[in-house]
């Protein structure tokens, strides 16, 4: 939409000039006529080819500014995407791997994720980054349910937010909060996707 929008512009842009053109000669006395039996003034013609190399000129060197800041805009978007698809497909690994093993699971793989919350809110918005502190809890939520489903395994139970739980109790919820964690990335990586890693 914003490349339509671009071209758009661009094309008014032009026509504007060429429009410009046409009423600079038409007040200098330029008339376009059909007179066959007028002789031809070639200190006319002259004067029209000076006005052309002079727009000539000004066309290529509009052109010659214009290419290298659109080749630098794209350098630019696929550098900001390449940085936003790595903490994308970190945050999406990590997920997963929660989801496959989550009794292997431990709060060292949320820290190799290499990711702060400012870079997370500098590379996306608020949005993002509240989602990033959520999956930090729930990630210290999961270490410690798995801690009391270890402690339940040998002895029977275990205090969980100062109730007493079952080893199988745990386990519910150890399942419910990774699917938490599923659902909540579902949720953003549509967002993510839509505004954030598309070129």
């Amino acid at each position: 939409m914003k490349q339509k929008k671009k071209y758009i512009a661009i094309a008014v842009l032009c026509l504007t000039a060429i429009l410009g053109l046409i009423g600079c000669l038409y007040a200098f006395g330029f008339r376009i006529t059909y007179a066959p039996e007028l002789e031809n003034s070639w200190d006319a013609i002259s004067a029209c080819a000076a006005w052309a190399g002079v727009v000539m000129s000004f066309v290529a060197i509009m052109f010659a500014i214009w290419v290298p800041i659109r080749i630098a805009n794209r350098q630019d978007k696929i550098a900001l995407f390449e940085k936003r698809y790595e903490i994308y497909d970190k945050i999406k690994n990590y997920v997963e791997n929660i989801e496959d093993r989550p009794f292997e699971f431990e709060y060292g793989w949320f820290q190799e994720l290499s990711t702060s919350e400012k870079q997370i809110n500098a590379l996306f918005d608020d949005e993002l980054g509240d989602f990033y502190n959520r999956l930090n809890v729930k990630s210290c939520k999961l270490q410690k349910l798995l801690g009391c489903y270890d402690h339940a395994e040998r002895k029977g139970s275990c205090y969980v937010d100062n109730i007493v739980k079952t080893e199988q109790e745990i386990e519910t919820d150890i399942n419910d909060m990774v699917q938490n964690i599923k659902n909540d990335f579902e949720t953003i990586k549509d967002t993510m996707y839509t505004k954030y890693l598309k070129l």
